[in-house]
Order: C-alpha cells, then sequence, then structure tokens
C-alpha cells in the first residue's frame, strides 16, 4: 500500500477522544461540586445610592446579595460515610473573584448548635443550599476572629465563587475500618454573571 492511500485511510478513521473512552474513569472519593441553580444576577444596591451601599458594604451593615448555589457532595466510595452537617465548629467558606468585590469581616453570634450528621451510603449525595454571599465561621466560644465574613459585587460583570466546607467526616461509618478526622471538602469555582 502507498502512502497516499494509507494517509487517506488513517484520515477517515475516527479519532480516538475521551468523550468516547468505552470505559471512562472511574469517580473516586468524596466528589465536591458547586452547583448554579441560577447563574445571573441583578446588580442590587437595596435601594441606596453606589456610594452610601459601597460604604455600608466594608463595614458588613447590610446583607450580602442573595444567591442560589448548592454544594453537593457525592459519596463515590465503597464504604458509608457519615459528615457532620451542623455544628458549631462546621465552616462554609466562600471566595468571590471579580471587580467591585467587597469582603466584610462580621463577628458570629456565639451559640450552641445543635449537633447533626447525614449518612450517605455509596452513590448516595448530599446537597447544602447556599442562599448568600457569606462565609459562616465556626459558632463556638474559640472560633477565631474573621472567620465569617460577607461578600458583595459592585459591578456589572463576571464573578468566579468558590465553596469549601469544613466539617468532621466518618469513614468506613461502623464499620471495621472506621476512622473520623476533620476535613475541607473544596469545590470547583462557578462562573456569576452580574448585570445593570
Amino acid at each position: 500500500m502507498t502512502t497516499a492511500p494509507l494517509l487517506t485511510l488513517l484520515l477517515l478513521l475516527p479519532a480516538q477522544t475521551d468523550d468516547n473512552d468505552p470505559e471512562p474513569p472511574q469517580k473516586k472519593g468524596l466528589q465536591v461540586r458547586l452547583v448554579a441553580k441560577k447563574s445571573t444576577y441583578k446588580l442590587d444596591f437595596g435601594g441606596q445610592k453606589k456610594d452610601a451601599y459601597v460604604a455600608d458594604a466594608k463595614k458588613g451593615l447590610v446583607q450580602p446579595p442573595s444567591v442560589d448555589l448548592e454544594l453537593v457532595i457525592t459519596n463515590y466510595t465503597k464504604e458509608v460515610i457519615r459528615i457532620r452537617t451542623a455544628s458549631s465548629t462546621n465552616r462554609l467558606t466562600l471566595k468571590v473573584q471579580g471587580d467591585g468585590v467587597i469582603e466584610a469581616p462580621v463577628t458570629p453570634p456565639v451559640v450552641k448548635a445543635k449537633v447533626e450528621y447525614v449518612i450517605l451510603r455509596p452513590g448516595e449525595k448530599l446537597t447544602i443550599p447556599i442562599t448568600r454571599l457569606a462565609t459562616l465561621g465556626a459558632l463556638a466560644k474559640k472560633a477565631k476572629a474573621g472567620t465569617s465574613a460577607y461578600h458583595y459585587w459592585t459591578e456589572p460583570g463576571e464573578y468566579k465563587v468558590t465553596a469549601s466546607l469544613y466539617t468532621l467526616v466518618y469513614n468506613d461509618f461502623n464499620g471495621p475500618n472506621a476512622k473520623s478526622g476533620y476535613q475541607t471538602l473544596e469545590a470547583k469555582p462557578v462562573t456569576l454573571k452580574v448585570e445593570k
């Protein structure tokens, strides 16, 4: 066979890509995703002029913007996982990047939060709604100052938002190799658009 027909034959064969892989790599461990149920928002100064809003935002005196996000944790292990979903030591941290971002530290109230857990069997998922651009730091008496913050966008444009959850995770819950430890479960960022 000459080179030209061989080259033509190779060009006609379908290229093997990851999308066509008959056995894509399996997901492993605990997978964490940030899901934007709504990705476009209106710039809202709550009835204030922009300068007054920015001044109040820098002091954390106004509520942070409402959002419709979810932190989704899926168990891709072969073990039963137990995750602490509420306690005075849990910390849900947001990072917001973009033009005109303001981050204002706020002092969380000292409360005795009720401790709650969710058990995730293999393949099950936990969904945590995020309704405000707020980092919710630990609420315990020993919580560090500045672990809670409000985040604001003050300009139209695109903003990257990342979320992570610091919590207690039990691996192989009630199994022969049960162990627990605090972990930070971090999701990749999502892009949100803010319009005038």
